[in-house]
């Protein structure tokens, strides 16, 4: 899957940008899919919902803060979802989270990105203590279960096969 896009040229208005594949490491487990229990006040019936969003990536930030990482505040993502970024030396990692809601639980789907891209940050130690932490945050405070970290082509299908008119177009970013 290589995806183009192209930037907004406002050094020279009406003249487009030069456009180029997009890069991303596929062979990375760097998203995961989780499950976790509703929330009792969570009163939304809807399946997506951005505050909804919104209120597990801050439940989530809280949790990596106090496990001492360096997380901006939760914020809304586009296009369907909410994220946060974890600051270290050498990268910035790009969190996004997104849930949809079902009778009994809450199936979440969550991506990475860092920022300069470069897949081998993936293998730094720096990457396995946040990943570690992430999934401590999952198990222990949210009581995530079916804890599955995946690769973000794996990730897609996942969410796909979970809802078939989805078009997972939020881990596409």
């Amino acid at each position: 899957m290589r995806e183009r896009f192209q930037f907004l040229n406002l050094s020279h208005p009406g003249a487009p940008m030069p456009t180029g594949p997009k890069v991303r490491s596929h062979e990375s487990e760097d998203s995961v899919f989780f499950t976790i229990p509703l929330d009792p006040g969570d009163t939304e019936q809807k399946a997506e919902s951005r505050d909804r969003d919104l209120r597990v990536c801050m439940k989530i930030v809280d949790e990596l803060r106090a496990e001492g990482l360096d997380a901006t505040p939760a914020a809304r993502f586009k296009p369907r979802s909410a994220g946060t970024h974890i600051h270290v030396a050498a990268f910035d990692l790009v969190l996004m989270i997104a849930t949809k809601r079902r009778v009994s639980a809450l199936n979440c789907y969550a991506a990475t990105f860092t920022q300069p891209h470069n897949p081998s940050y993936y293998q730094t130690t720096d990457w396995v203590r946040i990943r570690a932490a992430i999934e401590s945050v999952l198990r222990r405070k949210l009581n995530a279960n079916s804890l599955v970290w995946t690769t973000v082509d794996q990730l897609e299908d996942r969410e796909i096969a979970d809802d078939p008119a989805s078009s997972a177009s939020w881990v596409k970013c």
